[in-house]
């Protein structure tokens, strides 16, 4: 047992990471993310691309 919930502490990681991802330039939010998944992509249901943001 913990304090914390594990899945409660591990979105603010993530986002950390991904944002320093952002500052060194190798990950653009506003990119469509099937860039970035090499072997799942999402299929274009909507008009516009699905990014991060």
């Amino acid at each position: 047992r913990t304090l914390f919930r594990i899945a409660s502490i591990s979105k603010l990681f993530t986002w950390t990471a991904v944002m320093q991802l952002v500052e060194q330039g190798k990950l653009d939010l506003n990119t469509d993310v099937n860039t970035y998944l090499k072997d799942v992509q999402i299929p274009p249901t909507f008009p516009q691309p699905i990014t991060l943001t």
